[in-house]
Parts: C-alpha cells; sequence; structure tokens
C-alpha cells in the first residue's frame, strides 16, 4: 500500500509534467527532440496515474492498467537524448524493436490480467496478487533497461562531446547543461531508484520508505528540469550537426597545410572571435574542413576546441603581464582574448596553465 505521501509526489509530478508538456508544445513544438520529450513525459503521467488509482481505490479493476508503460521509458529517454545529439534523427521503423520489452509486457498483461474474467480479476487484486504476478514477473527485465539505455546515452553524449570539440572552439554553455542535466539527472534518479527497489523488496532498512524516496529523486529531476527550460530564453536544442571526417593526408601536404595555417592564426588573430569554428576557419584558410581536423589531430595532438583555446589562452597571459592592463577586469581580459563566459575561461585558462587567471596575474605583477 502506497503512501499518502507517495500519492501528493505523484500528484505533485504529473501537474508539474502537464504544466511542462504544454510548455514543450508552445515554445518548440516543431522541434522534434521536444515532440520525444513530450512523449516520454506522458508515458511518465500514465506510469505515476497508475500509482494514484493503486492509492485511491485499491480493489480497482484498474489497478495495474498503466503498469506495461514504464518499459517504453527507456527507450523514449534514449531516443530524445540522440535528438539532441543530432537534429536530423528520426526514429526509423527498424528502431521501433527497442520498444518490444513494452510489446511483450503489455502482451503479457493482456492475456493475464486484463482480458481475464472480471471475476478472476478483482479475486488478484483482493488477494493483493497482482503485483507477484506482473511487477516482480518483469523487474529484472526493467533494471536491465534501465541500466543499459543510461550506459548507451553515456557513450553517445562522450562520442558527441569529442565531435563537438572538433567543430567548435566555443561550447553552447546553456545547451551543455541542459543535455548534462537532462543525461547525469536521469541517470542518478534512476540508479538511485533501482538501488531503493532493491531494498525495498529485500526487506534492507524496512524503516525507510524506499519506495517514496525514490519517487522523491524523480521529482526533483522534473523540478530542476522544468527551472532550466523556463529560465533559458528558449527551450534548448542543440542543433548543430556533428561529423568528424577522416580523409588521406601524405606527411608532406599536412606540413603545408599546417605552417598555412599558423602563420595565418599569427596574422589573422581569428581566434579572438568568440564564433570561431571549424567551418569559418577552413573557409578563410582556403582549406577543406575534413584536411582542417586531420592536421590539427594528428600534428598538434589537440581537438578544434584546445587548439584554438591554446591560442586565446597564450594572448590572454600577455594581457595579464601588460602594464597598460593591470587595471582592466577579468571580464575584459576574457572577452578580449575570444571567451566568451568566465566559467570557461577560468577553466581552460588553468588546463593550460596550472593557474588560475587571477594567480596568474598576482603572480606576473609582483615579480614586475
Amino acid at each position: 500500500m502506497v503512501s499518502v505521501w507517495v500519492l501528493l509526489i505523484d500528484s505533485l509530478m504529473i501537474f508539474l509534467l502537464l504544466i511542462f508538456i504544454v510548455f514543450l508544445l508552445h515554445k518548440g513544438r516543431s522541434q522534434y527532440s521536444n515532440k520525444l520529450l513530450t512523449v516520454y513525459f506522458i508515458s511518465q503521467i500514465i506510469g505515476l496515474s497508475d500509482v494514484i488509482i493503486n492509492y485511491m481505490d485499491p480493489d480497482s479493476l484498474f489497478n495495474c492498467s498503466g503498469f506495461p508503460i514504464v518499459y517504453a521509458w527507456g527507450p523514449l529517454f534514449y531516443f530524445y537524448m540522440v535528438s539532441l545529439f543530432d537534429k536530423n534523427f528520426r526514429i526509423k521503423w527498424v528502431e521501433l524493436i527497442h520498444f518490444l520489452p513494452f510489446v511483450v509486457v503489455l502482451v503479457y498483461t493482456c492475456i493475464n490480467y486484463y482480458f481475464i474474467a472480471p471475476a478472476l480479476k478483482e479475486q488478484l487484486i483482493v488477494s493483493h496478487k497482482v503485483y507477484a504476478l506482473i511487477v516482480q514477473k518483469f523487474y529484472v527485465l526493467f533494471t536491465i533497461q534501465i541500466i543499459g539505455y543510461n550506459i548507451a546515452v553515456i557513450l553517445k553524449y562522450r562520442n558527441y562531446s569529442m565531435n563537438l570539440k572538433n567543430q567548435y572552439s566555443i561550447i553552447d554553455e546553456n545547451g551543455n547543461n541542459w543535455l548534462k542535466i537532462s543525461l547525469f539527472g536521469f541517470f542518478i534518479a534512476s540508479l538511485a531508484s533501482q538501488v531503493c527497489g532493491y531494498f525495498s523488496l529485500n526487506g534492507i532498512l524496512i524503516h525507510i520508505d524506499w519506495f517514496l524516496l525514490s519517487h522523491l529523486l524523480f521529482l526533483l529531476f522534473f523540478i530542476v528540469l522544468f527551472y532550466i527550460a523556463i529560465t533559458s530564453p528558449h527551450l534548448v536544442q542543440i542543433d548543430k550537426k556533428q561529423k568528424y571526417w577522416y580523409s588521406a593526408l601524405d606527411a608532406s601536404e599536412a606540413l603545408k597545410i599546417l605552417t598555412t595555417l599558423e602563420k595565418y592564426m599569427e596574422k589573422s588573430k581569428s581566434y579572438l572571435d568568440s564564433s570561431l569554428s571549424l567551418k569559418l576557419l577552413a573557409q578563410s584558410v582556403g582549406i577543406s574542413e575534413r584536411s582542417l581536423s586531420q592536421v590539427i589531430n594528428e600534428f598538434r595532438k589537440q581537438n578544434f576546441f584546445d587548439y584554438i583555446n591554446t591560442y586565446r589562452v597564450k594572448y590572454a597571459k600577455e594581457l595579464l603581464k601588460n602594464p597598460s592592463f593591470k587595471q582592466r577586469t577579468m571580464l575584459d581580459i576574457l572577452f578580449e582574448s575570444g571567451f566568451n563566459s568566465k566559467s570557461s575561461f577560468n577553466t581552460t585558462f588553468k588546463k593550460h596553465t596550472g593557474r588560475t587567471p587571477s594567480e596568474y596575474r598576482r603572480q606576473n605583477v609582483s615579480a614586475n
């Protein structure tokens, strides 16, 4: 029997998700990723409604009516995240195989519960055997599914991040924060929920309401997502299609490209442009994106992001040592150097120098 606190938390989650769905449809209904997120939220509402029905009327014939939908949560969230990594992503017919566990559980539930005689169904409900018949039977499948999709999304994100840094010299922090919180928030909530479920089934620390705790974690996850969405100027969509090309370049040709590139960088100081991308730089230098990317990776052992920021840090160091810039703020320095945020500037500067910009300035001022 679920507690009144679970009822309140689940009701609050449904209310929040309904507002979120309206928000999604209003602000970004044309975005495929928002449509997937909306479907995912609807599936959550169906699952939560099942818990509320069970609380309001434990003997209702509608109990467990929405249970199979939980097996669609993993693939729906996975497809949503993939659609953020690639704006051109669309679910293909062959990928509907991801919903096979949902179909299996639905068919089993139909045969053994939905379509049986009302008297037998009522007997199952009154004897509280529905949980053992359906939920416990497929609990391991649900656990495997959630863990598997979390791992798959994390691997996709890792690949996406690497490719992103091969294309852009500045990372959109709003978009990246949305990705990280969507990904790792769901991962943490899912993992903790599975642990809570395991503890509950095995009678570990029975004085703790593990079911309540697991629902509370997902409420916090949805609250954080909603807060980021409403405080952003637009619902975040990563709409840069990331690619990485490999091409055959002989050593002499690659060295020529590298020499041309570095002469151009020193002369033009194009790294001071915070919007500089691999595509823009390749067009300016007059070489292909694939060749430029390969040369930077193979001969400088850096991705495009780190390569450009090496120049920016070097320029920032010169400004921090320059007496005429002594009274300038760090914001002035970072914007002057081609960065677009303080956090990115501090992180990148320390990565390349081992010191923060402020520490570097103090040491050089005292040395002078």
